[in-house]
């Protein structure tokens, strides 16, 4: 049996919070998905009867790590074998998709009908925003799935703005070749590995976030051709959505809450209509609520800590996580490591802004702190970092536009801004050793169990 949303969410079904009593979509969901800390299945979703919408999936590391497959401990040094790598399952298609259990075409197409869930107060509408944008290399034929920002605009009729480097490329091919229009597909709903990769944005010539997928699910994920686009998606998805962009028309797109915890801008994106929705007779709507502190941040910060920490142990240092705090807004990045060497800190520090653009702040860490904890991130700020000796700021380096202080935003070619490492560890092993012991911090006493006493 192919693992999809459903199976997940059996595997999990004690870790979920059912909310049985009515819920708007539209008023309410966004606000209880700001509130929980768990994944939550709304059962009685108000104006659509016999819908059920889900949402924090990835309300911890512990879930991250339960939806790759792969051990809490040590996350990312498995993620690095698992899924940075060629596919060890070619993705395969069939005929027999559950996602076409009820296909809407033409007139009877109404994406209304869909109980799209309003994350924030003053988001410009409603928003797919779990959805997973399928597109084509024209000259390839490679597939890629990729987040975007989908509002609806009507009936048959919606606008992405497009961010994903693979995306981008796939809309400037089809424009070379003098095409006016792009076939996509929007999926939503399924198994939530799905949602690492195609959070993603790994160079994959010759596969797709597809077989990454599968990597992760240790299975080959079984695809379905589409009714009115030439694409391929995934055949155990709970929703697809098939539609033809207009390369040539912008449609307004924001302003949306982004996971800065800031009202993001206008994305002016292209408009699509939309030629069929596939979907399951029960379907489950997946919603991804964008703001405040929810999975939004913890999905576009995994696939990133994977690749910076690979890049940091394949330069020899000593590191033993990597983590992109949610509550830093992808912003702050934390690094734990052993630097063993004077200058060993900013080594690490260039490695990982040489990686990423949108990380403002990279603090590092000794191994004796918490990294999912802020008050031990925060104590070893106020008391091991020294204000003139441990900071090192670089300016004019790539930035983001969703930075809200990144100069020049109103371009991805022109956008810059600082980076800061702030060295909040000890000193480094072999170059200040008196210093580290000097230093030593309080640990909690050894072989004390609190439930011993309860």
């Amino acid at each position: 049996m192919a693992k999809d949303l459903r199976s997940f969410l059996a595997h999990i079904k004690d870790r979920i919070l059912y909310i049985q009593k009515p819920a708007d979509p539209l008023t309410e969901m966004g606000g209880i998905c700001q509130l929980v800390e768990q994944p939550v299945l709304f059962e009685n979703v108000k104006g659509y009867e016999g819908w059920k919408v889900v949402d924090r999936l990835f309300a911890s590391r512990e879930l991250v790590a339960l939806a790759a497959g792969v051990p809490v401990d040590g996350m990312l040094e498995h993620l690095r074998d698992k899924w940075l790598r060629p596919p060890a399952h070619e993705a395969v298609t069939v005929d027999h998709a559950p996602v076409k259990e009820r296909v809407a075409k033409g007139k009877e197409v109404n994406l209304e009908s869909l109980p799209v869930v309003v994350s924030s107060p003053k988001d410009s509408g409603r928003f797919l925003s779990a959805a997973h944008l399928v597109s084509v290399n024209p000259e390839t034929g490679d597939l890629n799935a990729a987040f975007s920002r989908t509002e609806l605009k009507g009936k048959n009729l919606i606008s992405s703005g497009l961010f994903r480097p693979d995306t981008l490329r796939n809309v400037s091919l089809h424009k070379e070749q003098g095409q006016k229009t792009m076939p996509i597909a929007l999926c939503i709903g399924h198994h939530p590995a799905f949602d690492l990769s195609a959070s993603a944005s790994f160079n994959h010539p010759g596969y797709s976030e597809h077989e990454m997928t599968g990597n992760l699910l240790g299975e080959p994920v079984e695809l379905t051709q589409c009714e009115t686009v030439n694409l391929k998606v995934p055949a155990h998805a709970e929703i697809v959505i098939e539609a033809e962009m207009d390369l040539t028309q912008h449609v307004p797109n924001g302003p949306f809450g982004e996971y800065t915890i800031h009202y993001g801008y206008d994305a002016n994106g292209y408009g699509s209509r939309v030629t069929a929705i596939l979907r399951r007779e029960d379907a489950i709507y997946r919603h991804l609520n964008a703001t405040r502190f929810t999975d939004h941040q913890v999905l576009t910060g995994t696939p990133h800590a994977v690749q910076i920490y690979t890049d940091l142990i394949s330069k020899g240092h000593q590191v033993h996580d990597v983590d992109f705090p949610p509550y830093g807004s992808r912003l702050l990045l934390v690094i734990k490591a052993t630097p063993r060497y004077d200058g060993e800190a900013r080594d690490m520090f260039l490695t990982a802004c040489a990686r990423n653009a949108v990380a403002k702040f990279v603090v590092i860490v000794d191994d004796d702190v918490d990294i999912d904890d802020p008050r031990d991130i925060f104590n070893v700020l106020a008391t091991n970092a020294d204000p003139v000796e441990n900071l090192m700021t670089l300016e004019g380096l790539p930035s983001n536009a969703l930075n809200p202080t990144a100069r020049d935003r109103t371009s991805p070619y022109t956008c810059t801004g600082p980076k800061i490492l702030i060295d909040a560890t000890r000193g480094s092993t072999m170059g200040r050793p008196e210093r580290r012991m000097e230093m030593e911090r309080i640990g909690f006493w050894p072989g004390i169990n609190l439930e011993d006493f309860l």
